[in-house]
């Protein structure tokens, strides 16, 4: 299953791509996401063609029935590269277990629209558990839908301080 979401954001593509992969930017959108109690950036490389880094997070475990079980914490990770020359930065998500019957990855896809930034992002989701999966991967579906106004909110924000 995948959720796409395609925004015009009124800044240069290098000012937007700066705030994407911005400490301050991706910790506040991370810790904004439900069932998140904790997250630590950390740069892992950086050169002109390249930035990897990742968001160490502590999450409160789901209960099969989708909600929160906040007597358990488990560790997730998100790992994102950007590469500079085709302005894409793409993520995956790990749960601190790292079950591969889970598939949680992404792509922002910039691109120059005059003085402004075309931010195309595509998720990626499965959930290969049988008979509820499908299930499952419709409501972290419907999470990321939700979530878009907050993204764009943090964005915007982050725009004006970076100015």
């Amino acid at each position: 299953m995948f959720v796409n979401h395609t925004q015009v954001i009124p800044a240069p593509l290098e000012q937007v791509a700066k705030v994407l992969c911005a400490e301050a930017y991706n910790v506040e959108v991370e810790q904004g996401r439900e069932g998140v109690v904790s997250t630590r950036f950390e740069l892992t490389h950086r050169d002109d063609q390249e930035l990897r880094f990742v968001l160490h997070s502590r999450e409160y475990a789901r209960k099969k029935t989708g909600g929160l079980d906040k007597k358990t914490q488990v560790p997730t990770s998100m790992t994102s590269r950007y590469r500079v020359a085709e302005h894409v930065l793409t993520w995956d998500y790990r749960d601190g277990n790292n079950d591969s019957r889970f598939v949680l990855r992404g792509t922002y896809q910039l691109s120059k629209v005059g003085e402004q930034t075309r931010m195309e992002h595509e998720v990626e989701i499965a959930v290969r558990i049988p008979l509820i999966g499908r299930q499952i991967a419709k409501f972290i579906a419907r999470q990321f839908e939700k979530d878009v106004p907050r993204y764009q909110a943090a964005m915007k924000k982050h725009l004006a301080g970076s100015g």
